[in-house]
């Protein structure tokens, strides 16, 4: 019996010496490891130096010991915070990479890493979803830069695509709540780079709109100023890339000879491509801004038809628990009504229905249609938060279904408009 014992023991440490090995080569495998693990990892490295090599970012921590004892403090403990420093770090070496498709390897990498975080470790989830997206920005960014300043590309399809990738930096803005002010500065000013592209891409394709489109330019610089008096202070190239576009059309209105040409618009962006800032300090300190979802109930919705006459409202009852919101969040939830024949609504709950912490909502949602149905059909319920600005389209930023979740937080239900009998 003491011999079965021995051998299990035996296989046991085996196991663990395989296991700190692999994360020795893969680090991000650390956040995944339960804490007694991390607790045996320093006897092990005493004991066995030749066959535990050294993790990287448990010998930087001086305190490995204590991470397995409970924190009462919010802050993450240096062990695991340090991963996502370290995912961070592999972000801004990418780019020394000698090729395009070297650097959005690279970043497709770092992606699939944060995703397994965010999976697999609550705390850091918010955070890890974060550096995924910035990955994601920052390959859009490069990306775009080349098919449109440098024609690698069909640049009548690029403006769809700068779109969508719009979309991507107002869903990192909205969707994470502890964003500090240098990279929600960040954010910014890639909106605006790409608002800018964007506006590029219609002033080579429909130069005859020039008036307008230079009216534009300048709404999304003052959009831009807006929110960064707001979030914190622009860096030196984004307000170089403004005084340089504000000094050439303030000459081109002066001279009514000169213009914003195609060739100086494009050449000002090209010099002038946001970078991610140098460091990210309080990096486990995002959340992910979330809710939960418990009426309309998801079995019952999609079991049982809700019935109702068509051109006349129907009153749903929603009910979702809120999590990381401020109140100027509260002020942009809505929820959002997608029908089967792809329109859409967005129905603005009262402040009453919303009580002062801020963390539930409980409203009737009014659902309609002006024909009747032959037979029933989805309709989608989303929480959502409305990014808006005066030159920019309303985009709606889904809030995520769980803490860890990368799906937006919403509901099925299946309606039946029928016609009066």
């Amino acid at each position: 019996m003491d011999l079965y014992i021995d051998l299990v023991v035996v296989l046991d440490i085996a196991k663990l010496i395989l296991i700190l090995n692999a994360a020795a080569n893969y680090e991000p495998i650390v956040s995944l490891l339960p804490e007694c693990v991390l607790k045996h990892y320093r006897f092990l490295r005493a004991a066995a130096p030749d066959l535990v090599p050294p993790i990287k970012v448990l010998e930087k921590s001086s305190t490995i010991l204590n991470s397995a004892v409970p924190s009462t403090s919010k802050e993450q403990p240096a062990t695991t915070s340090d991963i996502l420093v370290n995912a961070y770090e592999r972000l801004q070496e990418v780019i020394r990479e000698p090729t395009l498709a070297d650097r959005n390897a690279l970043r497709r990498y770092i992606v699939e890493d944060a995703n397994a975080i965010s999976a697999f470790n609550e705390p850091l989830a918010g955070a890890a979803r974060f550096i995924a997206s910035l990955c994601e920005i920052s390959s859009a960014l490069e990306s775009l830069t080349q098919v449109v300043l440098r024609g690698g590309g069909d640049i009548t399809d690029a403006a769809n695509t700068v779109h969508q990738e719009l979309v991507r930096v107002r869903c990192a803005e909205y969707q994470f709540a502890g964003i500090p002010p240098q990279m929600a500065s960040f954010l910014v000013e890639a909106g605006m780079f790409l608002s800018l592209l964007e506006l590029l891409v219609e002033m080579t394709t429909s130069p005859e709109r020039y008036a307008q489109i230079v009216l534009s330019i300048r709404g999304v610089i003052a959009d831009a100023q807006n929110r960064w008096a707001m979030v914190g202070a622009p860096c030196d190239q984004a307000l170089a890339l403004i005084s340089a576009i504000l000094e050439t059309l303030d000459c081109s209105q002066a001279d009514g000879k000169k213009i914003l040409s195609i060739g100086t618009f494009g050449h000002l962006l090209a010099t002038h491509a946001p970078f991610i800032p140098d460091s990210f300090p309080d990096i486990g300190n995002i959340r992910s801004k979330w809710a939960q979802i418990s009426e309309p109930n998801r079995d019952v919705a999609i079991e049982k038809p809700l019935r109702f006459v068509a051109g006349l409202p129907c009153a749903v009852r929603l009910v979702a628990f809120l999590h990381n919101l401020d109140e100027n969040d509260l002020r942009n939830l809505r929820v959002q009504v997608d029908y089967p024949n792809n329109t859409r609504g967005y129905f603005r709950p009262p402040a009453t229905d919303i009580p002062k912490e801020g963390d539930r909502i409980s409203s009737l949602v009014l659902i309609s249609s002006s024909e009747a149905w032959s037979d029933a059909a989805d309709v989608t319920l989303t929480l959502v938060l409305l990014a808006s600005s005066s030159s920019q389209k309303v985009v709606s930023v889904p809030l995520l279904d769980s803490p860890s979740g990368a799906q937006p937080s919403s509901v099925r239900l299946r309606a039946h408009p029928m016609t009066r009998t």
